[in-house]
């Protein structure tokens, strides 16, 4: 099959760094709408983690004047409506307090010098609800931060990075 007929019918991830770019038009955003437009089996995920941290970039963006409170709102609006429309799935499958995976998560943030919430969003998708998916189905970790992106790959993530990459690896 030619690489441009491929259908994706795999769980994609987005950390904050994607979801912010997904729901505000920014660099690199148009490349990632387009590809998301053109793939009806996707199904978005976000870790809850993740969720809460493009809520706090986005306050970030308003702050510095980035957004203007109305885009801020509108932005919002469409995150919690695509989570209500179960357009995109909150994954809590592992929590931030979640003491009995503390070690595996601290592990991964030591191995790669990351912060707790990239440690915790490469943890879940590498042993939360879809890690049965690998393979030719693999999960798609989407990011738009190169030095997570580097560390998802090292783990033996599927990873699109948005910042370099046109689409995402076939």
């Amino acid at each position: 099959m030619p690489e441009d007929e491929i259908k994706w019918s795999i769980p994609i991830y987005l950390d904050a760094s994607a979801a912010v770019k997904w729901f505000v038009p920014e660099e690199c955003s148009a490349r990632l709408e387009e590809f998301m437009n053109g793939e009806s089996n996707a199904h978005l995920h976000i870790t809850e983690f993740a969720f809460y941290e493009t809520l706090s970039v986005l306050k970030r963006k308003l702050e510095r004047g980035e957004l203007n409170r109305e885009r801020y709102f509108n932005a919002i609006a469409e995150l919690t409506g695509s989570v209500e429309e179960e357009d995109i799935d909150i994954d809590s499958t592992f929590r931030p307090d979640s003491f009995r995976h503390f070690a595996d998560i601290y592990e991964l943030a030591h191995k790669h010098s990351l912060d707790w919430s990239d440690a915790l969003q490469i943890y879940t998708v590498l042993k939360g609800k879809w890690a049965g998916s690998r393979n030719e189905c693999t999960t798609l970790f989407v990011t738009a931060d190169g030095g997570l992106a580097g560390a998802a790959r090292q783990e033996g993530l599927r990873v699109w990075d948005l910042m370099k990459e046109d689409r995402p690896p076939g």
